[in-house]
């Protein structure tokens, strides 16, 4: 039975693939009737009732069946739609061409906010184009801009373009939208609230703990360590920066940002426990299955976790009535459901690499372990190679067994080949079950407000396993030779390698491989395993926390967050002040989290120079992660979103803010002082930019050291600066506006006089900045110069005389 049903499952796989090539070779289509393959499906159920003796026949006749299926199943979901009038795609424009429309519909999933924009799932309701309104339905994803942020359930009204998905270069984006069922992009979206409350209950709800689940992790640990968390325990990754995202994927090991079924298999194990010794074992199943789907449902209900939340749901059941649970007809059966609902997730890559490395499990685990027990009991004592083949097990046949079934399917999809992953999940994967144990025991206990100091110092331990899992796949991915590119791994070359794979796995078995267990030799060794980890981590926590602590020296680190200016000041006796945020909030708290102390939840002093995007963009949410003791502005108003939001959240706080002007000063601290020295009482106008001729210029003074600050000033403000007699000289100069050519004058930078020239700026930004005419001006003068998109961060640190400079690269 256990044969036939994967071979069934197999023929209905293929049946949908087949109808999506028939569709793209335009050999069936909309007028397709569908009867026809049902119909001769039912000739085949009949062939195989009359095959009686003959169960080859049978069982070829059932293959059949299932292919019509699944080719039937497919014609009724196509990758391209049969659109109706009452489509909302119906009324697509094109990329070049978008269609000029006013829809009201409601949002429908978990809103996703980025760094400058959020996307909403929009289910359509009605469409207005020029005078004509249209009822229509449909699923439109909808790009509107960050603020203000609306909530599940809204209804809305968006004008924006209506278009049909992109084809981009590298990235089929249609496809992977219609696999979502999703036919329609509204860009450039403005949107307008008109009710509340439109969505289902219990979606709202799980939306609601999601997020804030989300916002309790990101207070218990500092980024990039809280986007990891976020992603591997909700199922949330646009916390991770995009280049530590990338290192993951150099290396093999972004599987473990997404829900995959260790996650599952842990969760199932908690809710048992609790409820079996609550409730009984009868009784417990229904709660553990009530849990596990409240679970994959808050986490985001991808194919994948789904895939995983159905295997682990039939592994309850079986235990229930008393039956063995078969790991491959679990699989089986759970990608059979999930491509009846949908048949497009077959090419859902998370669904085939989730499965693919469940498979990999399935087939090569005891093969693998038989096979290295085998070799160890010819050099070892038999105990000893037991204790060996435990450990190996955990650290690298588990590994090797995933990787055997999805390296192909990656070196395809991805066309790069990871030379590292072996080694790189090898090492982070003991480090995971905590993360999601410790990481789900702190986060419970977060969600409830007076446990939240108890839930910070449990956060501990999965922070300190997050933060060595980014430690190890920064370094991997930096070793040479980590990552291959394999531009010409096509589709045969795939297929071939499978075919290899599968045919030494069969050759394998003929020989008279046999399986066996090995959850003895990890059973005895865990006592121990666990004893060195708890020692490990108390004495990595206190390495870390005393490396971490005040040095006695002033440190100004200039954050590297892309094109826009974020600068971090900590006093010798450790307290903090932020001048700007730069463009993306995912980008500043990564970098203050990897610059500032792991247990820094405070930010004394928060300075907003002027309201450009790339100095505001990400200290809009900045009271949602540190404590805030006070905000200095210019106090200029402005008219963007990100400025509402960014006012609105300072009202709701009650955090003091100051109205930067010339004259004032801001004592930070064990002597180290910001002196104001612009705007004046009245604002600069008539300029050319008048809000970066407005920005707060401070200078930083600490002994002998000093810091000029000028955010975005022009050459007019300079002239200014200097006709008033403001004290410009400083030991290091922030280069004003990033090396724009409108700044840095011949007169400015002598009379400033730095020892050292730092520009703040995004790598191959489309402003040209620094502009080469500048940067020869500060050769010309002999002032040295260091950019944070070729040095990466860089940190000067002084004792009041000498100073001292550290750049990341």
């Amino acid at each position: 039975m256990m044969i036939r049903l994967v071979h069934l499952t197999l023929a209905w796989l293929v049946g949908i693939a087949l109808g999506d090539w028939l569709w793209q070779q335009h050999l069936i289509a909309c007028g397709t009737p569908l009867w026809i393959w049902p119909a001769a499906a039912g000739l085949g159920v009949i062939i195989s009732a009359r095959a009686g003796r003959l169960p080859t026949l049978r069982l070829a006749a059932a293959l059949g069946v299932m292919i019509l299926l699944g080719l039937t199943r497919y014609q009724a979901t196509p990758l391209t739609p049969c659109l109706g009038p009452t489509d909302v795609a119906t009324y697509n424009g094109s990329d070049e061409q978008p269609a000029t429309v006013t829809l009201t519909g409601v949002i429908d999933g978990d809103p996703d906010p980025r760094d400058r924009q959020t996307q909403y799932r929009v289910r359509a309701q009605s469409l207005l184009v020029g005078e004509e309104e249209h009822q229509v339905h449909g699923l439109v994803l909808v790009q509107g801009p960050r603020y203000p942020l609306f909530a599940y359930g809204d209804q809305v009204r968006i004008s924006g373009k209506l278009q049909t998905p992109p084809q981009l270069d590298d990235f089929d984006y249609q496809a992977y939208l219609a696999r979502k069922g999703v036919y329609a992009l509204l860009r450039q979206a403005r949107l307008e609230r008109l009710a509340a409350g439109q969505g289902s209950r219990v979606w709202a709800a799980l939306y609601a703990v999601r997020g804030r689940s989300a916002e309790i992790i990101t207070q218990l640990m500092p980024a990039p360590a809280a986007g990891l968390a976020q992603g591997i325990l909700l199922g949330i990754d646009r916390e991770i920066p995009r280049d530590l995202y990338e290192r993951f994927n150099l290396t093999g090991t972004s599987h473990i940002i997404v829900i995959s079924g260790s996650n599952i298999s842990l969760v199932v194990a908690m809710l048992a426990s609790a409820a079996t010794r609550l409730f009984g074992k009868r009784r417990a199943v229904w709660l553990v299955l009530s849990g596990l789907t409240v679970y994959v449902l808050l986490v985001g209900a991808d194919p994948a976790v789904v895939r995983a939340g159905l295997m682990g749901a039939l592994a309850v059941m079986a235990l229930y009535l008393g039956r063995q649970s078969e790991a491959l007809t679990s699989l089986a059966v759970a990608v059979f459901v999930m491509t009846l609902i949908n048949p497009l997730d077959l090419w859902n890559v998370g669904l085939q690499l989730s499965s693919l490395a469940t498979l990999g499990l399935i087939l090569f685990s005891t093969p693998l372990q038989e096979s290295a027990e085998r070799f160890l009991l010819r050099i070892l004592p038999s105990t000893r190679a037991r204790q060996a083949i435990g450990l190996l097990n955990d650290a690298l046949l588990v590994t090797l067994a995933a990787n055997v079934t999805t390296l192909p399917l990656i070196v395809y999809t991805f066309h790069r080949l990871p030379v590292i992953s072996l080694l790189t999940n090898m090492l982070i994967l003991p480090a995971q079950p905590p993360i999601m144990l410790w990481g789900g025991g702190a986060l419970l206990l977060g969600l409830i407000s007076p446990l939240l100091p108890l839930a910070r110092l449990l956060a501990l331990v999965p922070w300190l396993c997050l933060s060595y899992t980014i430690a190890v796949v920064r370094w991997t991915s930096a070793l040479p030779g980590a990552s291959l590119e394999l531009p010409h791994f096509s589709a045969a070359w795939m297929w071939a390698s499978y075919a290899l794979i599968f045919g030494l796995l069969w050759w394998s078995q003929q020989a008279g491989a046999r399986r066996a267990g090995w959850l003895r030799a990890l059973a005895t060794q865990l006592p121990a395993k666990t004893t060195l980890l708890a020692l490990t981590g108390a004495l990595a926590i206190t390495g870390l926390a005393l490396t971490q602590m005040p040095d006695g020296r002033l440190h100004v680190t200039f954050l590297d967050i892309g094109q826009g200016d974020a600068i971090l000041i900590e006093t010798p006796s450790g307290n903090t002040a932020l001048v700007d945020g730069g463009p993306a909030p995912s980008a500043l708290f990564a970098a203050l989290g990897e610059a500032l102390p792991f247990w820094a939840r405070r930010l004394d002093l928060v300075v907003s120079t002027h309201d450009d995007l790339d100095h505001l963009g990400g200290l809009v949410p900045i009271i949602t992660r540190y404590q805030v003791g006070q905000v200095v502005v210019n106090g200029l108003e402005a008219h963007t979103p990100e400025y509402a939001q960014w006012q609105a959240n300072l009202g709701m706080t009650g955090i003091p803010v100051l109205r930067g002007q010339a004259g004032g000063q801001i004592h930070l601290g064990d002597g180290v002082w910001l002196d104001v020295l612009s705007p004046g009482a009245q604002w600069v106008t008539g300029t050319s930019a008048d809000s970066n001729n407005n920005s707060v210029v401070l200078r930083l003074r600490y002994g002998r050291f000093s810091v000029l600050l000028p955010g975005d000033i022009e050459a007019v403000m300079e002239e200014d600066l200097q006709r008033q007699g403001a004290w410009l000289q400083a030991t290091v100069l922030k280069v004003p506006h990033h090396g724009s050519n409108t700044s840095s004058t011949v007169d400015w930078l002598q009379v400033v006089h730095p020892q050292l020239a730092v520009i703040e700026v995004g790598k191959d930004n489309t402003f040209g900045h620094p502009k080469p005419e500048i940067l020869a001006r500060y050769r010309d003068l002999g002032i040295p110069v260091l950019r944070t998109d070729l040095s990466g961060t860089i940190e000067v640190s002084s004792d009041g005389r000498r100073f001292w400079i550290v750049s990341a690269r």
